[in-house]
């Protein structure tokens, strides 16, 4: 037996079903057409107290698959399951509240004026201190520069061991002098105008040739600002390091025409520009061009697995970050191009975790697309399957596979996809002697051939609610020994 409250007498929704049988171990003892039965003891949904909020509510009895009229109004024993909630205070308990006589601890006051009269009398206020100022921590901040000192202290105040001004200026007044090895205002008897500037950067033109630094001139270190110029050498390590610790540019390029940047490495493995950043919201390469047919970054790679433009960004922490990042503002434009000319080539290789492509857009592949992963589309598919053209199909939220069932059985599945009803999508396919197929899809088959006589055959779904399904197979059936269940939902 399977026992169901619906909101209508007639049609309505299923709010609630639970069933009763032998092979659920909860058999219905049924003597002379008479039955007792504790509604919420079967397996099903429990009952709740949400279920009976006031409106009417009908009971439906379904015996061994046939469904008994009229559904029975429920009377006022089940409402008072609302009762439960009577002890307490809009579904709270007591220990859910404050106290009306409770204390806070004064970390917990974070703005505000309080009052004169929630102050602790141990406490002592501003006009209880004799000769202080109101703001008395100011009033005794220890001073930690002599910058900090706003008036003159007097002789009194400092302590003796500091030097006087009239004490030290006679002294080296009278030590300075011919021989005496003391110069107060030079630097070995030379004016400061006989020394260069630090902040000027004079560039290699105005470093004399004949300076060295080891068994290098020093004209080798500096680079013209004018221009053209170079750096050149042979090491393993980084021939040219600009380093910025502040907030601005490591290097900033711009040029008219041609590259602003240009990077060419002929070695192995080599990088034509390589960029690292490892700061929040930092940018290991930017590459800009507002111009005509422009190329903000353009990577060339003629090598034998060799990378035109490789991004990689890596961290251990829960942030988000781009390997690569390309934005196009233009009317045509293409945030990213890739074209594969090789016969192996692949356009576009992408992997991650949770997804190797994510595009805010639409994606247009003129060719193949090979993913093995999940493939997740919030649009829709668009593409050439088969000799008609069609689209591919999607995978269905629910698969049950395939299951056994008795003839005269009910089989509930569990889906719990929630959403709306009317967006599903319910497939229910049958497993034979005639292998699979549909036949007799939870009909009544009426005389005739091959079947002179009526029954029963086949099976059907039904019951379908946001976590389950029931599927039934008819007494008479010998075609669906197995079945299967798929759900698709649309949003």
């Amino acid at each position: 037996m399977t026992f169901l409250i619906y909101d209508l007498q007639f049609g309505g929704t299923s709010l609630w079903h639970s069933s009763h049988s032998s092979t659920n171990g909860n058999p219905v003892q049924v003597q002379d057409g008479i039955f007792k039965v504790f509604l919420g003891t079967g397996t099903g949904d429990p009952l709740s107290a949400s279920l009976f909020n006031g409106a009417d509510r009908w009971l439906e009895i379904v015996v061994e698959g046939e469904t008994l009229e009229p559904r029975q109004r429920l009377a006022s024993v089940p409402y008072s399951i609302v009762s439960e909630n009577s002890r307490l205070l809009d579904g709270h308990e007591a220990s859910d509240f404050a106290s009306a006589s409770h204390l806070h601890a004064g970390s917990d006051i974070v703005d505000g004026v309080v009052s004169e009269k929630w102050i602790d009398a141990a406490i002592t206020r501003d006009s209880e201190l004799s000769g202080h100022a109101a703001d008395s921590a100011a009033h005794h901040k220890k001073t930690t520069t002599f910058a900090e000192l706003t008036d003159t202290a007097t002789d009194a105040q400092i302590p003796a061991g500091i030097a006087r001004d009239a004490e030290v200026i006679p002294t080296v007044l009278a030590s300075d002098g011919s021989g005496s090895g003391l110069d107060a205002d030079r630097l070995d008897g030379l004016d400061s105008s006989d020394f260069l500037s630090s902040s000027n950067d004079y560039g290699r033109s105005e470093v004399a040739s004949n300076l060295y630094e080891g068994t290098e001139t020093l004209t080798s270190k500096y680079v013209n600002a004018a221009g053209p110029d170079s750096v050149t050498g042979s090491s393993s390590s980084t021939m040219f390091y600009v380093e910025n610790s502040g907030t601005g540019f490591a290097l900033s390029c711009s040029a008219k025409s041609s590259y602003a940047v240009r990077g060419l490495s002929s070695a192995d493995d080599g990088y034509g520009v390589y960029g690292l950043c490892h700061g929040k919201d930092g940018y290991g390469v930017v590459g800009s061009s507002g111009g005509e047919n422009g190329r903000g970054v353009w990577g060339d790679a003629g090598g034998e697995s060799g990378r035109g433009v490789q991004g990689i960004a890596t961290n251990s922490g829960a942030v988000t970050n781009y390997g690569g990042w390309f934005e196009a503002n233009g009317e045509s434009g293409h945030g990213t191009h890739s074209i594969a000319w090789g016969a192996e080539g692949i356009g576009v290789h992408a992997k991650g975790k949770r997804a190797g492509v994510y595009s805010d857009g639409d994606v247009e592949v003129d060719g193949d697309v090979e993913v093995t992963g999940d493939l997740v589309v919030t649009g829709a598919y668009r593409g050439s399957i088969g000799k008609i053209g069609g689209a591919p199909f999607p995978r269905p939220a629910y698969d049950s596979g395939w299951q056994d069932i008795e003839q005269h059985g009910t089989l509930t599945l569990n889906h719990n996809l929630g959403g709306d009803l009317d967006n599903y999508i319910v497939d229910l396919q049958f497993m034979g002697n005639s292998g699979r197929s549909q036949m007799g899809y939870g009909g009544l088959v009426e005389g005739g051939e091959p079947y002179p006589e009526t029954f029963w055959q086949g099976a059907c779904w039904r019951f379908l609610t946001e976590e389950s399904i029931q599927v039934y197979r008819f007494k008479d059936d010998h075609l669906a020994a197995g079945v299967r269940v798929r759900i698709w939902v649309y949003n």
